[in-house]
């Protein structure tokens, strides 16, 4: 986490999608690590994790070709504060 929050900082970004590849074959989609999932992970002392367990819960996407009225509506349904595309 400590290399996702120095990234992110580098960045100046708010939140990274958090992928896996297990086989080499094709990555997997995680979930999304926010600053505030940093923050609750520093909070807990736990910032030697991977990133994998501190995404936040549940990820949710959307399809590219959606208006943004259509994707904040996804977003309040779902509760959650980033859609990844």
């Amino acid at each position: 986490l400590v290399e996702v929050a120095r990234l992110m900082v580098r960045e100046r970004i708010h939140c990274v999608a958090v992928v896996e590849d297990p086989d080499g074959e094709a990555e997997r989609f995680v979930g999304v690590l926010s600053d505030l999932d940093l923050v609750a992970a520093a909070d807990g002392g736990a910032l030697d994790v991977p990133a994998g367990p501190a995404a936040g819960d549940p990820a949710v996407g959307t399809r590219t070709d959606p208006t943004l009225a259509t994707a904040e509506r996804e977003m309040l349904e779902a509760g959650v504060q980033h859609l990844v595309v």
